[in-house]
């Protein structure tokens, strides 16, 4: 039996699957529900076929005669890379967005994010106008009141929530999430992603690998977890082997796990040519690596070991 998925308008193919197993019984009702999960995870979400169909349409658009649904579309595409330049962009829209559109929870849930990025990653901070963190909670808020049934704005708490230090509402969220959209990669992904910085690791990489067993469109960011904490470990090849596929080359994060597993696996000229990659990116990281790191609730002897790998592959930083 084949299942497929058309675009009503164009006729284009967007999403098939054959299924190949005994139709009677029990068997049929395990079928039925084989299809349910693997094609809302396939076809629904920012990076299932139906997101990127509308992706495709959006790119097309200057920005200012994108509409809200347009703009949603996005910062999907945003979430995906992690640009300074993207996340001006994405930042703008939604916020004219919201206020063309006060009631559409899922802009203020994608709006949340971007803020915290301000603070995660330092891209286009306006600490003359607000906190970056109290500002993401409040568009957090506002997505939870608007839709307590949205996965996205539960996600996007648990992620606020854990740079707040608010580790018990941060976990709460993210449960809440997968509740409420089991199916839906990102939301799997980034709530285990939540789960495993407050310090629940293993719960946490389970629903990573879970979110990127769903579809083989999963964000790459879905292996951070399990490379960081095989690093903690003491389990380099298998950190490294998590790194490797992140795929992520410009941004940081990805260059800085690099280089401190290739200098713990002594492979040395790798670990110094992902440090020139790394300075590239980030010229002051030397001064900043503890300030980054810590944000991620993680412990001051973790952080000394992720030290410790920058400091053979080369790079000097000073004591704390």
């Amino acid at each position: 039996m084949t299942a497929q998925l058309l675009d009503a308008r164009t006729g284009a193919h967007l999403w098939a699957e054959t299924y190949d197993r005994a139709l009677t019984g029990a068997d049929l009702f395990a079928l039925q529900d084989d299809i349910t999960s693997n094609a809302a995870a396939s076809i629904a979400g920012p990076h299932g076929q139906i997101g990127q169909a509308g992706l495709e349409e959006a790119k097309g658009k200057a920005p200012d005669s994108i509409e809200s649904y347009d703009c949603v579309l996005r910062a999907t595409a945003y979430i995906k890379i992690f640009t300074s330049e993207l996340h001006r962009a994405v930042r703008d829209c939604l916020e004219r967005t919201v206020a063309r559109d006060p009631g559409y929870a899922e802009a203020w849930s994608w709006l949340g994010r971007v803020y915290v990025h301000e603070y995660e990653f330092d891209f286009n901070p306006r600490p003359e106008l607000y906190d970056a963190r109290d500002r993401a909670l409040e568009a957090g808020l506002r997505a939870a009141e608007l839709d307590p049934s949205s996965a996205v704005a539960h996600m996007t708490l648990a992620w606020i929530r854990l740079f707040r230090r608010e580790l018990d509402a941060s976990l709460a969220s993210a449960d809440r999430a997968v509740a409420l959209n089991p199916n839906d990669l990102e939301v799997v992904c980034l709530s285990g992603l939540a789960t495993a910085y407050a310090g629940k690791w293993e719960r946490g990489i389970a629903l990573t690998r879970k979110a990127m067993a769903l579809s083989p469109n999963y964000p790459r960011w879905c292996h951070f977890p399990a490379a960081i904490h095989h690093y903690f470990r003491g389990e380099y090849e298998q950190s490294l082997a998590e790194t490797v596929q992140l795929e992520m080359t410009d941004f940081f994060w990805t260059q800085t796990f690099l280089a401190e597993n290739y200098a713990q696996l002594g492979r040395m000229e790798q670990a110094r040519a992902a440090i020139a990659k790394l300075l590239k990116l980030y010229p002051d990281i030397s001064a900043n690596y503890r300030r980054e790191a810590r944000k991620y609730n993680w412990t001051e002897d973790q952080i000394e070991h992720l030290v410790e790998g920058l400091r053979k592959a080369g790079l000097n930083i000073p004591p704390r």
